[in-house]
């Protein structure tokens, strides 16, 4: 009984950003829906095969991910991006953020919260293998097509075509990668890079 509890609760963590764009956008945003399912799926998977202490820190990291994205879509209409994390290490914003704690959607955050509590106190059992590979296809499958309407559409915001996760994802590896492509000596003419 404490296992299925326990895989109820980890599956209301992983598929709540898809109830929540359902909720409130309803089927408006269907790009978005396959990123928070494929998003979802994954994060469900690599909980369920994962040891105890990765799953963890991983379900912490996706609440507080989730519910500072929220937080950040509210206020300044927009996902976070990978410069965003200076500001955590920024004391005087940190206290001037969490000032008041003035939570804009309280009941998604206590949701994520006690879902993610209640999933990394419970153990679960690992299914067969077999739904590993299931489960991979469809995440690759969902996020394929994501990436097929995301690009054909792109007229729509980013907050309605990504799952906050996904866009701070690609985000750190698109900037990663232009930094790599990027040359050290820009292509000037000899005389200009020299004095």
């Amino acid at each position: 009984m404490k296992h299925k509890v326990a895989l109820f609760f980890l599956a209301v963590a992983c598929f709540l950003p898809v109830g929540w764009r359902l909720m409130y956008q309803g089927l408006t945003e269907p790009i978005g829906l396959f990123s928070d399912v494929g998003f979802g799926c994954a994060l469900l998977l690599i909980s369920l095969f994962s040891p105890h202490w990765v799953r963890v820190p991983l379900l912490v990291l996706w609440v507080v991910a989730q519910a500072a994205a929220r937080e950040l879509i509210l206020t300044m209409q927009r996902l976070p991006n990978w410069q965003d994390l200076q500001y955590l290490v920024d004391p005087a914003f940190l206290v001037n953020s969490t000032a008041g704690l003035n939570l804009s959607s309280p009941v998604l955050i206590i949701l994520f919260v006690f879902s993610a509590l209640v999933a990394c106190c419970l153990p679960t059992l690992r299914p067969q293998r077999t739904w590993l590979l299931r489960g991979g296809i469809l995440c690759g499958v969902l996020l394929l097509i994501h990436g097929l309407l995301s690009s054909r559409f792109d007229n729509q915001s980013v907050v309605a075509r990504y799952n906050p996760m996904h866009w701070f994802m690609l985000d750190t590896l698109n900037s990663v990668l232009d930094r790599q492509a990027m040359p050290d000596d820009l292509s000037l003419p000899k005389g200009l890079n020299e004095l």
